[in-house]
């Protein structure tokens, strides 16, 4: 709604918006069938709607691309794409094992009580990896947010990775919490440290091979911005580290307090957005991303603390 009025003069843009607003819609059921299926380890079903989904995106984005020229026309026939993976896959699935129809209707208010907080913390994830990109359109017009767009994308994908593990790691951490928090606390610290290491490998390779990289997915314009593509990369490692902290939070349903900090991190992305894309281009952007990760992380570090210290959580 907030990007519709931005763009309210620019109807492309607004089709373009809704679309992905009804994707997202599908997704977001689909990804609640996940969590069915999650809860009884049927990992199997869930990996191979996510590939379906992961190579339907590609295919037919692509294909409706190729032989419409149109964006919107596009972004349409991959809403439509999306609505088939939920309901010929995803909710077969869910029909299958747990032969509810309406399982949907009936949870959803429930979810939203228990998880809202959660919702706001996704939400500001999001908003915060791309309130740079306002910015840098707003200084520097929107040929540059498809540079910086373009480059970010590898962060995004290192994102998915750790995403993985640490949403496969959540339900034995909440078993932990509740049994055994010095087993949580270890299994949460070797989770940090695989993630982490995972960031800095990424690192490495922006820092030795992202010139061929960049040339090699993109185009010479994009290869010259290979010190912007390690600026990111190391924004890379503060974000997957909130990541890993955050899964552990998570696990222990500490909701609402997670929301009020994502809160905080959007006003702080706002801030360091404001100054540094302003003075120093997209590098700026590429570090106000990591400055806002980094503060994002010592606070669900001191969070965290207060959880191993105390041993046990009041749900607030």
């Amino acid at each position: 709604m907030i990007a519709m009025i931005a763009y309210n003069d620019k109807l492309d843009i607004c089709l373009a918006i809704i679309c992905l607003a009804f994707y997202k819609y599908f997704e977001s059921k689909s990804d609640l069938v996940h969590g069915f299926l999650q809860r009884q380890e049927r990992m199997d079903l869930i990996a191979l709607s996510i590939m379906i989904r992961g190579v339907g995106n590609v295919l037919v984005m692509t294909t409706a691309y190729f032989f419409t020229q149109e964006l919107t026309l596009a972004l349409a026939i991959s809403v439509v794409k999306s609505w088939a993976v939920y309901y010929y896959i995803d909710n077969r699935n869910y029909l299958r094992l747990y032969k509810d129809q309406n399982f949907v209707h009936k949870t959803v208010l429930d979810l939203f009580q228990i998880a809202w907080p959660l919702g706001i913390v996704v939400f500001a994830n999001t908003l915060n990896l791309n309130i740079p990109r306002y910015f840098i359109a707003h200084y520097y017009g929107e040929s540059f947010v498809g540079i910086f767009a373009s480059i970010s994308y590898f962060l995004v994908a290192g994102a998915t990775l750790v995403n993985a593990i640490g949403q496969s790691a959540i339900p034995r951490l909440a078993n932990l919490g509740i049994a055994n928090m010095l087993a949580f606390k270890a299994l949460s610290q070797k989770i940090f440290a695989v993630i982490v290491l995972i960031g800095l490998i990424g690192v490495l390779i922006a820092h030795y091979f992202g010139d061929w990289i960049l040339h090699l997915v993109y185009n010479d314009v994009i290869s010259n911005y290979h010190l912007l593509f390690m600026q990111i990369m190391w924004s890379g490692v503060a974000v997957y580290s909130s990541v890993a902290i955050g899964c552990s939070l998570t696990a222990l349903r500490d909701f609402r307090l997670q929301g009020y900090f994502s809160i905080i991190n959007i006003v702080i992305m706002l801030v360091t957005s404001f100054f540094l894309v302003s003075y120093y281009g997209l590098s700026g952007a590429a570090v106000a991303i990591g400055v806002t990760h980094l503060i994002k992380l010592f606070i669900a570090w001191l969070r965290m603390r207060y959880v191993y210290k105390y041993w046990k959580l009041d749900y607030v």
